[in-house]
C-alpha cells in the first residue's frame, strides 16, 4: 500500500465493511463487524458507541427472541470488534475505562463462546490502559470504580444477579469472574485467564512500587487464584505453620527437573541425588509419608503449570477444539497483546532479594553450596511473605473471601496435584483463621469425606487430617462466622459462579442420564 500511494482499495473495503457492520442483517452484520475491527486503521468515539448499541440490541433479542444462536453470534462479533478497535481509540477517550465493564458484563452471561471473547476484550483493555500509564498512580480498583459511578444503578443489579459485589471488594469480585475461566473447555481461554491474573497481580502493586508477589489486601485475591497454575507464586508465598510438600528450595537451571545425568564423577552429587525425594516415585512416597520435608516432590503437573504460566497451551489441543466450533474465537489473537516481563512464570530465574522494610531484608535459603554444584541455582524463599498472614489480612471479610477462593478451587478441581496444593494451604488456614474457617465447611465437607473414605495417597491425606484435627480442636468454641457470612456483604455467588458453564454442565448431565 505504501508503494502505491494512489491505491484506495483498503479505504473502500473499510467503508463497505463499516456500512454492513452498522446495518441490520443477521447473516452479514456479524461478519462485517469482525472485518471492520480487523482492517480499520482508525476509529472514532462515535463508532465505538454505535458498536456498543448493537451489542445492547443483541442482548435484548437474545433474551426475548427465539433466535438465540444468531443473537449470540452478533454479541460475540461486537465484542471482537471492540477488542480490535480499542488500541486505535484516542488516548483521552473515556471509553477506554468503560470497556472494562463491558467485558465484565459479557463474562457474566455464562456462555462458553462469549466468555472467551470477553476475556480477550478484558486482556486488551488492561494492556491498553497500562500502556497509557493509567495504573502508575492509581490502583485498578480506583480507576474502574470511578468510571462505574454513573452506571452504579445498573451495575448493582448485575452484581446481585451473579452474587459478586464489586463495591464490597473489587479484587475478589474480579477474581470470582476469572475463576470460571479455569473451567473453560478451550486451553486458549484457560491460558488467557492465567495471563490476565498475572497482569492484574502486577497492576495492583504497580502504584505501590512494591514487589509483584508481596502479600497485601489487594494482591492476595490474585495470588490465591494463581496458586495451582504458577510455581513462582507458590515459591514466593510460603506457609508459616506447615512445611509444604510442594514448595521446592532447589530448582534446576537448563536441566529438566525430572532428569539427571546417569554418570557423574562427583560422588557427593550421587549421594545428593539419592537423598532427594523426587529421585524415584517409590522413594518419594516413603519419604513424604514419614514427614513434611522442605524439599518437595516434583510432579509432572509442574510442567503443565509452567506452560499455563507462559500462556502457551498445546497447539494440537487448541486446533482440535477450535476446529469443532463455529465461532469467531480463532480471530481473537493472543499474539497482538503486548508482552510483559511481569507475566513470567515459575520457570524464569528466581526472584532477587528485595527490601521489605527498613533494615529488614529477605533471607535467601541456600541448602546446597553453588561451589560444589554449579548446575544448581538458588531459589529465594521469603520467610516473611506468607499468603495466610493474620497480621496482614486483619479484615474477616478478606479472610472469608480468601478461604472461599481456595475452597472453590478445591471443589471444582479433579487434578490430584492441584488438590495437594490447595489442601496444604487450607490446612494452614484452619490454624491461622480458625474463627472464619467455618464459612467454607459446606464447600469442603463432602469432598473431604470422600477422600477420607477412598483416597490412598498419604501426601493428600496428611493436610486433610490437619484440617479435621484443627476443626475438632476449635469445635468447643462457638464460631463467630457461619456459612451465611458471605451473603451479608454480597458474595454468596462466589463459589457458584466460578463453577462449570451452565450449558457444559447440562450436557454432562444429559450424557450421564443416557
Amino acid at each position: 500500500m505504501r508503494d502505491i500511494p494512489t491505491c484506495k482499495w483498503l479505504d473502500q473495503w473499510t467503508e463497505l465493511a463499516q456500512k454492513f457492520a452498522f446495518q441490520y442483517n443477521p447473516s452479514l452484520q456479524p461478519r462485517a463487524l469482525v472485518v471492520f475491527g480487523c482492517i480499520s486503521k482508525r476509529v472514532s468515539h462515535g463508532q465505538i458507541k454505535q458498536i456498543i448499541r448493537i451489542l445492547s440490541k443483541g442482548l435484548e433479542s437474545c433474551l426475548k427472541g427465539p433466535d438465540n444462536y444468531n443473537s449470540q453470534v452478533l454479541i460475540e462479533a461486537t465484542v471482537i470488534a471492540l477488542t480490535k478497535l480499542q488500541p486505535l481509540l484516542n488516548k483521552d477517550s473515556p471509553m477506554h475505562k468503560a470497556l472494562f465493564w463491558v467485558a465484565m458484563a459479557v463474562l457474566q452471561l455464562d456462555e462458553v463462546n462469549l466468555y472467551s471473547a470477553g476475556t480477550a476484550l478484558l486482556e486488551q483493555n488492561l494492556h491498553t490502559l497500562d500502556s497509557l500509564r493509567v495504573f502508575n498512580d492509581k490502583s485498578p480498583e480506583e480507576v474502574f470504580m470511578e468510571i462505574r459511578r454513573p452506571l452504579e444503578w445498573h451495575c448493582k443489579q448485575m452484581d446481585h444477579f451473579v452474587g459478586l459485589n464489586f463495591n464490597s471488594n473489587f479484587n475478589f469480585a474480579l477474581v470470582g469472574h476469572l475463576l470460571k475461566g479455569y473451567r473453560h473447555p478451550s486451553p486458549t481461554t484457560v491460558a488467557r485467564t492465567v495471563r490476565i491474573l498475572h497482569t492484574l497481580l502486577a497492576l495492583v502493586n504497580k502504584h505501590r512500587n512494591c514487589d509483584k508477589f508481596e502479600v497485601n489486601t489487594q494482591s492476595v485475591a490474585y495470588l490465591a487464584a494463581l496458586l495451582t497454575v504458577s510455581e513462582e507464586v507458590r515459591s514466593r508465598c510460603s506457609l508459616k505453620h506447615r512445611k509444604s510438600l510442594l514448595l521446592t528450595d532447589v530448582a534446576m537451571e537448563n536441566v529438566p527437573m525430572d532428569t539427571y545425568p546417569i554418570h557423574h564423577s562427583d560422588t557427593s552429587y550421587r549421594t545428593l541425588k539419592e537423598n532427594q525425594p523426587w529421585s524415584s516415585p517409590k522413594g518419594s512416597d516413603r519419604h513424604l509419608a514419614a514427614s513434611y520435608p522442605t524439599v518437595g516432590q516434583i510432579s509432572p503437573r509442574t510442567r503443565k503449570s509452567m506452560s499455563l504460566d507462559m500462556g502457551q497451551p498445546s497447539q494440537a489441543n487448541t486446533k482440535k477444539l477450535l476446529g469443532t466450533r463455529k465461532s469467531f474465537d480463532h480471530l481473537i489473537s493472543d499474539t497482538k497483546a503486548p508482552k510483559r516481563q511481569d507475566m513470567e512464570s515459575g520457570i524464569t530465574t528466581p526472584p532477587k532479594m528485595r527490601r521489605v522494610a527498613e533494615n529488614d531484608y529477605e533471607m535467601e535459603t541456600q541448602r546446597i553450596s553453588p561451589q560444589q554444584h554449579p548446575h544448581l541455582r538458588k531459589v529465594s524463599v521469603s520467610e516473611s511473605n506468607v499468603l495466610l498472614d493474620e497480621e496482614v489480612l486483619t479484615d474477616p471479610k478478606i479472610q472469608a473471601l480468601l478461604l472461599t477462593v481456595l475452597a472453590t478451587l478445591v471443589k471444582y478441581t479433579t487434578d490430584e496435584f492441584d488438590q495437594r496444593i490447595l489442601y496444604e494451604y487450607l490446612a494452614e488456614a484452619s490454624v491461622v483463621f480458625p474463627k472464619v474457617f467455618p464459612v467454607v465447611h459446606n464447600l469442603l465437607d463432602s469432598k473431604i469425606n470422600t477422600l477420607l473414605s477412598l483416597c490412598q495417597d498419604p501426601n493428600l491425606l496428611n493436610p486433610i487430617h490437619g484440617i479435621v484435627q484443627s476443626v475438632v480442636y476449635h469445635e468447643e468454641s462457638p464460631p463467630q462466622y457461619q456459612t451465611s457470612y458471605l451473603q451479608s456483604f454480597g458474595f454468596n455467588g462466589l463459589w457458584r459462579f466460578a463453577g462449570p458453564f451452565s450449558k457444559v454442565r447440562d450436557k454432562f448431565r444429559n450424557d450421564a442420564d443416557k
